[in-house]
């Protein structure tokens, strides 16, 4: 629904645009974020 299409680089800008909004705002990132961060090298 958010993504558009289904593609992985979709998803990219997406979590990148929420974790922009978030840092523009100051809101601090959750322990479960922080944990998040790992993900693309995963990924790849």
């Amino acid at each position: 629904m958010y993504l558009g299409k289904p593609a992985i680089t979709h998803l990219r800008s997406c979590l990148a645009g929420y974790i922009l909004a978030r840092r523009e705002l100051g809101i601090s990132q959750t322990e479960q974020e922080k944990k998040f961060t790992e993900f693309p090298g995963w990924i790849q």
